[in-house]
């Protein structure tokens, strides 16, 4: 009798060889075009239960030498081939492109941009990463078809999301028509965005240039403006004489100096770990952006000048995602 730890090591050996085989015979490529190479085809559990009772009629027939049950197995028979080629034609000739990259937060949904291109109408395809949520198409129409296919990570990095599993079941069930293709996408998940406590100014240096970050700023920020109070929105800003004189509950809301620049460092983030620290750097750099402050980031001795906008934000949230896990653990 072979153990649980001896059957878990087997499983993982198959799987390993067979994901090398995949490699050398299903390389990675933006476009992949599905024809008799790359295409598997076995029974379903039904097909194999069809196949069975097709089997029992001849046996059945030949023994009572019945013309007519022999006939019927068969009509049955060619019926299983026929329905084989059938779901095989389905998916031949139809063309996948993947050419771009899928970016999120960690906890959160993430899709990866698909391109389906056919000449004739496919039926009831589906497409998934491993472990992941298919999308099923019940007609691919005979043209170019997009979609996005879900992706969901906990953990923050930059992650290799797996082959695409393209499967089809038509018709009547009786075949599993299926592939695997490697695109070579990546996605980038960012860290899980986490409000640190307090003000939001006051975990950064501020300073007009690199040598005028020595101090923290907690009164780098100025008064703006009073808006309506959102469910949510920390008890600390709100105008509470305001809100005593019967003129409402409103919000506190501040604008930086014009001139400074904020520098969020890793080191200076609170937290018990490198994870939770990199998730409160996340959180800043979004409110900084959303506020247009002028941003920089240092992380890990790697410096980001500082800046605003869109692009800006992305390549802070990058470094977020690429930093090091073992760097993370030392931390």
């Amino acid at each position: 009798m072979f153990g649980a730890g001896t059957l878990l090591k087997v499983k993982s050996a198959v799987k390993r060889r067979f994901s090398l085989w995949l490699q050398q015979r299903l390389p990675a490529e933006k476009y992949q075009l599905l024809h008799r190479g790359n295409i598997f085809i076995l029974p379903s559990r039904f097909g194999c239960a069809y196949l069975l009772l097709v089997l029992l009629i001849f046996l059945l027939g030949t023994n009572y030498q019945n013309n007519v049950i022999i006939l019927m197995s068969y009509l049955m028979g060619s019926l299983f081939i026929t329905v084989m080629l059938q779901s095989f034609f389905n998916l031949s000739g139809l063309a996948l492109s993947c050419h771009g990259q899928c970016s999120g937060y960690a906890g959160q949904g993430l899709s990866m941009p698909v391109t389906l291109l056919s000449k004739i109408p496919r039926y009831d395809v589906s497409l998934s990463f491993a472990g992941q949520q298919p999308v099923h198409i019940g007609v691919v129409r005979a043209e170019q078809m997009s979609l996005n296919l879900p992706f969901f990570s906990k953990v923050r990095g930059v992650i290799d999301p797996g082959r695409i599993t393209v499967k089809s079941e038509y018709s009547l069930g009786l075949f599993v028509c299926w592939t695997r293709l490697d695109f070579g996408c990546s996605c980038i998940v960012y860290p899980q965005a986490k409000l640190p406590g307090g003000s939001l100014l006051y975990f950064s240096k501020s300073g007009g240039d690199k040598e005028n970050t020595g101090k923290t700023s907690t009164g780098a920020e100025d008064f703006y403006e009073l808006k309506a109070y959102v469910p949510g929105e920390p008890f600390n800003r709100v105008a509470w004489k305001q809100f005593a004189r019967g003129q409402g509950k409103y919000t506190k809301h501040y604008r930086q100096q014009q001139g400074d620049v904020l520098w969020l460092t890793l080191a200076d983030m609170p937290g018990p770990d490198t994870e939770t620290k990199l998730q409160y750097l996340c959180c800043l750099l979004l409110h900084y952006q959303n506020e247009n402050y002028q941003y920089g980031l240092e992380l890990g001795g790697q410096e980001f000048q500082a800046g605003s906008g869109d692009f800006h934000l992305k390549t802070c949230l990058r470094a977020l995602a690429a930093y090091p896990q073992s760097q993370a653990r030392e931390h």
